[in-house]
């Protein structure tokens, strides 16, 4: 779980018109942190240079065989 620190009911604006609070935040900092997420992980899979994926294909060809079927 990643706590995006919303307000509890995620509501943050109000106006003396309205009963209730509106306008949600989660939206706007859940996209934010997902893509921050993907960034950082597309950041280390490209600097690794895909060592890390490159072992475990390596490591279970034979027991999953789809893994390198298009490079034969």
């Amino acid at each position: 779980m990643i706590d995006n620190h919303s307000v509890s009911g995620d509501a943050i604006l109000t106006h003396p018109k309205v009963s209730v609070a509106f306008t949600s935040t989660s939206t706007v900092i859940g996209t934010t942190i997902l893509n921050a997420n993907l960034s950082e992980e597309t950041k280390l899979m490209v600097e690794d240079g895909g060592k890390h994926n490159q072992a475990l294909i390596k490591k279970y060809e034979n027991r999953i065989p789809l893994l390198t079927q298009n490079n034969k």
